[in-house]
């Protein structure tokens, strides 16, 4: 006998959406979602640009050496430097062609880059909550199953969320990562566990 599944299951999934316990749980996803997007706006509009910082240059100390035989025919026209290049005399210009063509650049760090190294951290760990919370609050929805349980996990999960954000944008250290990460995990599986013991029946 073939399911009749416009008859059977979209009035059970459109009471299931009805449920005000289902409306706030998605509300808990939106709240995150625009905290969210709230980080990675400030981290694009106020992250700093490396173009815009001063350059230093760094010399080894071969190109130190290169610069002072450069100087040194300047002041003695008898000293013969063999460039081992071309195989030529080198010359004053030759020399400082080398040298500007061996200088790296660097780019000197702004005084906030240390801050938004910490706010791309808490940044993409927002994006992982986000990514998280969506897909296990969709596996729930599709199986109609569990309404208050998961609203609370839900709202637990956005409150640790912008509390782990700031410690991470504050403090960094390993362990505190460990610990979050058990902590989101923990939630979602409870979130799982629910939407399989629960849901999927007709």
């Amino acid at each position: 006998m073939d399911p009749k599944i416009v008859q059977d299951y979209v009035p059970s999934i459109e009471s299931y959406l009805y449920d005000w316990h289902v409306r706030v749980t998605w509300i808990a996803f939106m709240t995150l979602w625009v905290f969210w997007g709230l980080a990675w706006f400030i981290r694009n509009a106020f992250g700093g640009d490396s173009g815009s910082t001063h350059i230093h240059t760094i010399q080894s100390n071969a190109q130190i050496a290169a610069t002072n035989d450069a100087s040194n025919l300047n002041n003695d026209p008898n000293h013969i430097v063999t460039d081992p290049e071309t195989g030529g005399i080198a010359t004053t210009a030759n020399a400082n062609a080398v040298h500007n063509k061996n200088v790296k650049y660097l780019a000197a760090p702004a005084w906030s880059v240390n801050v938004f190294n910490r706010l791309n951290r808490a940044h993409d760990m927002l994006r992982d909550l986000v990514i998280m919370l969506l897909s296990i609050l969709t596996l729930n929805t599709f199986a109609r199953a569990s309404t208050r349980a998961v609203m609370v996990i839900a709202w637990i999960f956005v409150a640790f969320a912008v509390v782990y954000f700031v410690v991470e944008a504050s403090y960094e250290h390993r362990y505190l990562r460990l610990v979050y990460s058990l902590t989101f995990y923990g939630l979602g599986l409870a979130v799982v566990g629910l939407a399989f013991a629960q849901g999927f029946y007709d």
